[in-house]
């Protein structure tokens, strides 16, 4: 039965003792087709009069073996059949574009086993493989636009395009939390916050343009000139993240304003 990869078919055991010839056919009586045959194999070694045959197979097809002797030769013999993994097989993608930080999960066949995952070219690490069928990775720094290309021991698999896009303030309205603008903003400007709903607190990272955490920063409304309403213009405590705080300087990026 067909697996979809290779399959290598042998007689090379010490334990044939004739010239040995292989064929490889599909079809059903008065009707078969020879896949591929072989007789005395080089890499057989010593038995040099032995054959092997390897094919590509389709899944779930039916290969008959024929084994004969050369010039009607009998005798005893071993036959073996090594089957290679298929190549796995991407579907679909899960978002089909995103920016750096977005997690995406790739379905399809034949995942278990992968060596290597790449975007446009470049390996990407850290990728799970959750099953057969399944393998997610999140979208690394200073990644680009481009195919996404799965590969096991049996093979590399079909492309799949992944569009690596870029935060603005319409991507981050669509969001339920909260809304940005501008992205990016210029030297000191003003940057806008809009939540999506109330909240006594909230907490702002600013990153740059790689997906790198900068500026930190945690929102009261009850204090720094903010009204309970959310509304207001100040500058932020900012701290960088894992740092110490750093209430007397502003965070990169000016004034943020509340609405």
């Amino acid at each position: 039965m067909g697996t979809g990869g290779s399959i290598t078919l042998s007689t090379c055991s010490a334990t044939t003792t004739f010239d040995s010839k292989l064929f490889v056919f599909t079809g059903s009586c008065g009707n078969y087709t020879c896949v591929d045959g072989n007789d005395d194999d080089a890499s057989c070694g010593s038995n040099g009069t032995a054959s092997a045959v390897t094919f590509n197979s389709i899944a779930g097809a039916s290969y008959l073996v024929f084994v004969t002797g050369y010039q009607d030769e009998s005798g005893p013999f071993t036959i073996s059949a090594t089957c290679a993994p298929p190549a796995p097989v991407l579907a679909a993608l899960s978002p089909a574009s995103g920016p750096v930080g977005t997690v995406v999960t790739l379905t399809g066949t034949d995942f278990t086993g992968a060596t290597s995952l790449t975007l446009n070219g470049v390996s990407i690490s850290g990728y799970t493989v959750v099953n057969a069928g399944t393998l997610t990775f999140s979208v690394p720094a200073g990644a680009s636009t481009g195919n996404i290309v799965v590969t096991t021991p049996g093979g590399s698999s079909n492309p799949q395009a992944f569009t690596v896009t870029t935060v603005t303030a319409a991507t981050n309205a669509a969001r339920s939390e909260f809304s940005v603008w501008p992205n990016p903003v210029a030297g000191k400007g003003t940057l806008h916050i809009k939540l999506a709903l109330p909240a006594a607190k909230a907490s702002l990272t600013l990153r740059t343009v790689l997906g790198q955490p900068g500026e930190h920063a945690r929102l009261q409304r009850q204090c720094h000139g903010v009204d309970h309403g959310g509304a207001g213009s100040r500058h932020l405590p900012a701290h960088r993240a894992g740092g110490r705080p750093r209430p007397e300087h502003p965070a990169r990026g000016g004034r943020v304003k509340l609405s």
